[in-house]
């Protein structure tokens, strides 16, 4: 009976995947750990079996059959077509590749969770200019627009 639960618990962990949580452990405390603070870092909320598709219709190589993908944004104020990088990691060794690239995933927005932002600055409070709501001039603004075509 020892056996068999020793051969239970070698088999279990022969065929371990490397799970979301370690995928985000090795990308922001071994590989990007000099870089945390002053980068955006995304993960995928589930592995990805395909290329990675960009914004701008380019795909990156997903070399594993499956993998944790994370989009880094080295420079999160700027404008876009500046350095980035694509990290897939293996679903089953943790194994990594690291793509330089200048735009973000497709699924941005919809595939992908902020799991560290570099600090935002504090925005700077200028005296006399706090912005008062008024319902009345709300309400006599009027809706139009001139469209004039030539």
């Amino acid at each position: 009976m020892l056996f068999v639960a020793i051969l239970c618990l070698f088999t279990t962990s022969v065929f371990a995947q490397f799970t979301r949580n370690d995928a985000i452990d090795l990308v922001l405390n071994t590989i990007l750990v000099n870089d945390v603070d002053d980068i955006d870092v995304y993960a995928s909320d589930n592995s990805v079996a395909v290329n990675v598709k960009l914004i701008d219709s380019d795909s990156i190589i997903n070399p594993y059959a499956t993998s944790w993908v994370f989009f880094v944004d080295d420079n999160p104020f700027a404008s876009w077509y500046h350095a980035s990088r694509i990290i897939c990691v293996s679903t089953s060794t943790g194994a990594y590749t690291i793509s330089n690239v200048d735009i973000y995933p497709k699924e941005l927005q919809d595939d992908y969770e902020e799991i560290s932002l570099a600090d935002r600055p504090n925005p700077i409070e200028i005296e006399g200019t706090d912005y008062v709501f008024d319902p009345e001039l709300a309400e006599a603004t009027n809706n139009y627009a001139l469209i004039i075509a030539a």
